[in-house]
C-alpha cells in the first residue's frame, strides 16, 4: 500500500513540477539576478530534477532521524542524486516534499574555472527561492 501511495505521489508531483516549470525557471533566474547579482548564464537541469523525483524511495527505518520528542525530523532529504521520503508522510506532504527535494541541486551558475564549470547554489538560497514559488507544501 505504501509503495502505491508513493507511486501516485510521484505522478502528481511530476505533473505539478512540469506544469509549473516555466514559473520555476523564471523565479530562480530572477532571484539569482536580484539576490546574488549574477549576470552570467544559469543552467537549470529539469531532466535531473525529474529523474530524482521519479527515482525517490522510502527512507529505511534504520536511517530515520528523530527529534528530542520522538518525532521524525524531516519528511524527506536528498544528496543531489537520490531522494529519500519518510513512510509516515501524509500524501500531500509527500507530494510537496518530492517537489522540494527534486528542486535541490538543479540550478547552477555557469562559471568556468580550473576545477569545474557549474557552481551550485547553497541550500539556504534554494530555500529562499522555494518560498517565492506558488506550489503549496514545498
Amino acid at each position: 500500500m505504501a509503495r502505491l501511495t508513493l507511486k501516485h505521489a510521484k505522478e502528481e508531483a511530476l505533473d505539478l513540477l512540469q506544469h509549473s516549470w516555466s514559473h520555476i525557471e523564471l523565479t530562480f533566474i530572477k532571484q539569482v539576478r536580484d539576490q546574488l547579482g549574477w549576470r552570467g548564464e544559469v543552467h537549470i537541469d529539469k531532466a535531473g530534477a525529474e529523474k530524482r523525483l521519479l527515482d525517490a524511495v522510502f527512507v529505511h527505518p534504520d536511517d530515520q532521524q528523530y527529534d528530542g520528542t520522538g518525532g521524525i525530523m524531516y519528511n524527506g532529504f536528498t544528496d543531489g542524486d537520490m531522494i529519500w521520503i519518510e513512510r509516515c508522510c501524509e500524501y500531500e506532504q509527500m507530494v510537496g516534499t518530492l517537489i522540494h527535494e527534486a528542486l535541490h541541486d538543479c540550478v547552477f551558475l555557469i562559471r568556468p574555472t580550473r576545477q569545474m564549470r557549474y557552481r551550485g547554489l547553497s541550500c539556504e538560497f534554494e530555500h529562499s527561492v522555494f518560498e517565492c514559488l506558488p506550489i503549496e507544501g514545498i
